[in-house]
């Protein structure tokens, strides 16, 4: 990521690549692997920090529960196939 402070106000301005979400310091296809890794053997991710790891799947559950009303088994699948997915989808679609 890029930083630039502002020689006006002082404030410093990120600039994040497209695959990043706004307010995360890492790109959807890592927050997607951490969730896989999780969803497939209920740990956490050796690399990242298990708290940021544990926020986006409380957030995930909070919103899969008020969205959709999932229970923790369905999401689970969910994850997985969405993984599954992302990696085999140049695969699929040729």
């Amino acid at each position: 990521m890029k930083r630039y402070r502002c020689p006006d106000c002082g404030a410093v301005h990120t600039m994040r690549p497209d695959s990043y979400v706004e307010g995360v310091r890492y790109p959807v296809a890592v927050i997607l692997c951490c969730l896989f890794v999780r969803a497939v053997s209920n740990r956490w991710a050796p690399d990242i920090a298990y708290q940021l790891q544990q926020a986006w799947w409380k957030t995930l559950l909070k919103l899969a529960s008020v969205k959709s009303n999932w229970p923790c088994l369905r999401l689970k699948t969910l994850i997985i196939g969405v993984c599954m997915w992302s990696v085999f989808r140049e695969v699929l679609l040729l």
